[in-house]
Formats: structure tokens, sequence, C-alpha cells
């Protein structure tokens, strides 16, 4: 987890988790070690996983909405990236699609990146 935690501004990180409870804990530790140094977080996920990540956030008084609201954390769905790399589960574009680039100007715009 501190690898997470402690990430210099700029690495991303990715993994793969078997368990949901980890996969909560795992974001939760990003989230939390970002939001609280001041970075901006993107966070992709399921709606079902958002919910679990927004309550144990707010279970560590830190309000979801609030880090949306001001730019500070923006999340997109990953069945909606998966939908825009996939067409009748062919795969049709691996880069190229700006989801990522629009969210990262919404960032930059609130003065986070």
């Amino acid at each position: 987890m501190s690898l997470l935690a402690e990430a210099p501004p700029g690495r991303h990180f990715a993994q793969l988790h078997r368990d949901s409870d980890t996969l909560v804990e795992s974001a939760f530790a990003f989230v939390e070690a970002g939001v609280r140094s001041d970075h901006s977080v993107l966070v992709i996920t399921t709606a079902d996983q958002e919910q679990r990540l927004f309550d144990r956030l707010a279970a560590d008084k830190l309000h979801p909405k609030s880090l949306c609201n001001s730019g500070q954390m923006a999340v997109l769905y990953s069945d909606e990236i998966l939908l825009q790399l996939l067409k009748d589960g062919v795969q049709i574009k691996l880069f190229g699609l700006n989801w990522f680039g629009l969210e990262t100007e919404r960032l930059q715009r609130a003065g986070y990146l």
C-alpha cells in the first residue's frame, strides 16, 4: 500500500484484484494519499465499486461529492470506456480516444494538474 500512498506526482500504477474488499482498500489508499497531498485523482471504476469507494472515503471524513465538484477527483466508468473501445465485441480503437483528455483538462482548469 505504501507504493500507492507515496507515489510521486505523474506516476501511475495499475493493479489487478480478485477480491472486491482489497480493491476498495487499495483504491482508498491511492485516493486518500492523492487528495490529502492536494493532488488530482482520476478513478476508473464500475458504479457498484464507486459507491463502495465513496462510502469508504466518507467513513474517513473525505467527501467524494465535494472532491468531484471541486474538480480534484474525477470518476470514469469502466463499462463506458469499454463500449468506446469495442464495437460488437471487436476492438476498434486502443488509443486516440479523448475521454482521458477531457477529464485531464477539467482537472487542469480546477488547478490540480
